[in-house]
């Protein structure tokens, strides 16, 4: 809920990088949190598996769909599940968080004609990248080189609820492998004059700003290779919550840091921001209880009373307030002598020093 109320775009229109062509970039993506090794934790989230003999991870595992605002880097919304629920899943609620005058980025295991029109029904515009063994027919080839084309849903086999899309494909020199072979990309931005295929191309390069946001998040914030240290299920997420909520507020400084100097946000070190921050905090921070107030929890035993001290057997005199002369027994053959100590600060009759007037003397 704190998340929800403070999270939103921090990027301005005039800003580089936050807008195109009216549209806000966003960029949707998953990524998996390693949670301590307890058996809530594995009940509640549950534990990937592996290809090793043991069959199973060293942690369970929190997974979490953010939507991020490209030229800020600001997350926006998330989702946080269990390891076993699918990224379709989460990224299909944070259609939420989504409306008129934005243009979503996202990689090709979430195109799917139902979550393509769930999107799409609130004015989000798309630019999502098409796997390689998707077949998009030519349905009507445009002045640009793109074409028009359709997905569809699948029913026992049958093809349900078409949607038209606009498929954009394109070739980068001396990529390696088979990303040599081209990429696709499918829009709902149909219109070849008012959005040129070639800009579309060069823009999804953006959505691998997504990636940089969740390497700030879990290897520069939290720290590289680190287990969120709760062993609560509800402790787990308030950590994930909480670790949202840091970068969303160093975000929005490096964002009004930019606009000051009139600089894009991508300039700025995020892990300078980081230790900047982390100076400034001069108090120890609170440390309370991720339970809700409702619940109850047990009270630290009271220690017993520590006994009083005994008395001594041969008590001593008490100090007097005011010290006199000591004589001390004769060792050697020498007494020696202690000057008498000065007068308790504490006395009745303080006498104040004689101060003698210093005569002025005339300099030639």
């Amino acid at each position: 809920m704190l998340f929800a109320v403070t999270a939103r775009p921090l990027g301005l229109e005039a800003a580089p990088g936050v807008f195109w062509r009216g549209l806000r970039l966003l960029a949707v993506d998953g990524t998996c949190w390693d949670v301590a090794d307890t058996v809530a934790n594995e009940r509640e989230f549950g534990r990937p598996g592996t290809t090793r003999p043991v069959g199973k991870a060293a942690f369970p595992q929190v997974r979490m769909a953010a939507l991020v605002e490209v030229g800020t880097h600001a997350v926006l919304d998330a989702e946080v599940a269990g390891c076993r629920t699918g990224e379709v899943t989460l990224v299909a609620r944070l259609v939420r968080s989504c409306g008129p005058g934005r243009l979503l980025l996202a990689d090709r295991e979430f195109l799917g004609a139902p979550l393509w029109q769930s999107f799409t029904t609130t004015g989000c515009h798309l630019l999502w990248r098409v796997p390689a063994n998707r077949v998009l027919p030519v349905q009507h080839r445009l002045p640009d080189g793109s074409w028009l084309s359709r997905i569809h849903a699948r029913d026992d086999g049958k093809k349900i609820h078409p949607v038209r899309v606009r498929v954009i494909s394109y070739r980068l020199d001396g990529a390696p492998g088979a990303e040599a072979g081209g990429y696709r990309l499918v829009t709902d931005l149909l219109d070849a004059e008012q959005y040129p295929g070639r800009e579309l191309a060069g823009l999804y390069r953006e959505r691998w700003e997504i990636e940089s946001v969740l390497g700030e998040i879990k290897t520069r914030q939290r720290g590289a290779k680190v287990v969120l240290p709760s062993k609560t299920p509800d402790g787990v997420r308030q950590q994930t919550w909480a670790h949202l909520l840091v970068h969303h507020a160093l975000r929005e400084l490096m964002a009004k840091t930019a606009t000051v100097r009139g600089i894009h946000p991508d300039r700025l070190s995020f892990t300078d921001t980081l230790r900047a921050a982390r100076r400034s905090v001069t108090t120890t921070p609170g440390v309370f209880s991720p339970w809700a107030a409702g619940h109850r929890t047990r009270k630290a035993p009271r220690r017993p009373p520590r006994p009083a001290p005994a008395a001594p057997t041969d008590p001593q005199p008490a100090p007097c307030r005011q010290t006199q002369d000591v004589q001390l027994p004769t060792q050697m053959g020498r007494t020696p002598h202690l000057a008498p100590a000065r007068q308790s600060p504490d006395r009745r009759h303080h006498h104040p020093p004689t101060v003698t007037p210093v005569t002025q003397r005339h300099c030639s």
